[in-house]
């Protein structure tokens, strides 16, 4: 047991795992932050606002994750192979998909809130 422990440790000088780790620890930044930020909101905002913004971040989050295509996993799977033009591809792809998928999302926003907001005036 000992010695498998001395293994891993050792390993925590390649630099898979210490990326890894860097990595982990900055999603979990992220979310600690996230759930700091809406806790603060809460208290501070009525309960209306903090609903608005929170559906308004979950739907940039939205288009943002249907937007990446996996392009995030293919970067990390073929740039040992194609460099450069693995990355320029995958900030192609997922440039022109976050336009038609924010513009996509902006008018069926539009065509669902213009008998709302005719309604209300």
């Amino acid at each position: 047991m000992l010695e498998l422990l001395k293994q891993e440790f050792r390993n925590f000088k390649s630099p898979l795992y210490k990326n890894s780790i860097y990595i982990s620890l900055a999603s979990l930044t992220s979310a600690v932050a996230g759930f700091l930020f809406w806790a603060i909101a809460a208290r501070l905002y009525p309960a209306e606002d903090v609903g608005v913004a929170s559906a308004i971040v979950s739907a940039l989050n939205l288009t943002f994750q249907l937007s990446m295509l996996g392009m995030n996993f293919a970067i990390i799977r073929f740039y040992p192979e194609y460099k450069e033009k693995a990355v320029s591809s995958a900030l192609l792809v997922t440039g022109v998909a976050s336009v038609v998928l924010s513009i996509a999302y902006g008018l069926l926003f539009l065509l669902k809130a213009s008998p709302f907001r005719a309604g209300m005036q």
